[in-house]
């Protein structure tokens, strides 16, 4: 089984994304299965509020991210 993994940042809050529909998840998660396999499966991490996160915000994501991609 193939997997796709998304990775984004936002400005915006989560909640906020979530209203308009995250366009921005769907269309990345959208391109990376159609030039590999359509039947993938796509999971995704946000950092969002981007803009607003302190050091230790960030740090903590990049550290979801790892502990993600070491279960891959």
């Amino acid at each position: 089984l193939e997997r796709i993994h998304v990775v984004t940042t936002y400005g915006s809050p989560k909640l906020y994304v979530k209203i308009v529909n995250d366009n921005g998840r769907r269309i990345v998660s959208r391109a990376l299965r159609f030039t590999t396999k359509k039947r993938a499966r796509v999971s995704h991490q946000g950092l969002y509020r981007m803009d607003k996160a302190t050091d230790s915000d960030r740090r903590n994501f990049l550290e979801r991210i790892e502990q993600k991609m070491a279960k891959i």
